[in-house]
Order: structure tokens, then C-alpha cells, then sequence
């Protein structure tokens, strides 16, 4: 899926000349995180590009593309998670959410507060009465 989002911000060529530069490199040319991700950061210095078969890419751009919907996919499925426990249990409780999750809750309407708790290190959300 990381290559397709990648293709579609940067172009197939470059996303191709991104895992060519990742085996030359000794990194793993089937993995976008830390390894072809890296690569494409490389194709927009000189060096690297004019190796490259489709040249100079703005490896930043599919770089950014790509981290941004990754953490994006990550929050949605954390606060599906959390639906799903609340539905079991019935209602939002503080183990329903990890802690990384409340920076994106903040500011939502139906959610007052969201806090971690420094004694358990669990979560607390105060949810307002209908």
C-alpha cells in the first residue's frame, strides 16, 4: 500500500529508481519505512539522480505523503479499537484509548477532557451527559 501512495505523489519511475538506490545501498528494496523511503530522500541530491534511469525527484514530497497518512491510518484504527472495547464494555473507559491518541482527541466536542493519568498511566476521558 506505502508504494502505491508513493507512486501516486512521486511517479512509478522514481519510486522504481527509489528501490534500485535501497539494494545498491544494501537496504531492503521491498520495504518502504527506513529503507526505500530513505532512498527516495536520496534521489533529489545530484549524486544520486544523475544515476538514476527517471532522474531528480523531490524525495521529500512522497516521503512526507506517505509518513503523514501512515500516522493518520494508525489514529483511525486506535480509535476503532476503542469503539469496539466501548462497545463491549459500554461505555468509554480509561483503558479504551492508548495515551497517544488523546493529543488527537483534544478539542473534539463530545470528549471535555482527555488526560493521561500520571498514577496508572492509563487514559481519562470525561465525556459530558446528553
Amino acid at each position: 500500500m506505502w508504494f502505491t501512495l508513493a507512486s501516486y505523489n512521486a511517479d512509478l519511475g522514481h519510486v522504481y529508481d527509489a528501490q534500485d538506490l535501497a539494494e545498491e545501498k544494501g537496504w531492503d528494496h521491498k520495504v518502504w519505512f527506513n529503507s526505500v523511503e530513505k532512498a527516495m530522500l536520496l534521489l533529489s541530491q545530484e549524486k544520486y539522480y544523475k544515476k538514476a534511469r527517471y532522474g531528480y525527484a523531490r524525495g521529500h514530497e512522497p516521503y512526507d505523503y506517505v509518513r503523514k497518512i501512515a500516522a493518520r491510518f494508525r489514529t483511525y484504527v486506535s480509535l476503532l479499537e476503542a469503539f469496539k472495547r466501548q462497545q463491549q464494555v459500554g461505555s468509554l473507559t480509561c483503558a479504551a484509548l492508548p495515551s497517544w491518541v488523546t493529543g488527537q482527541l483534544e478539542g473534539l466536542a463530545h470528549i471535555t477532557e482527555c488526560r493521561e493519568s500520571h498514577t496508572r498511566g492509563l487514559v481519562q476521558v470525561r465525556v459530558p451527559a446528553p
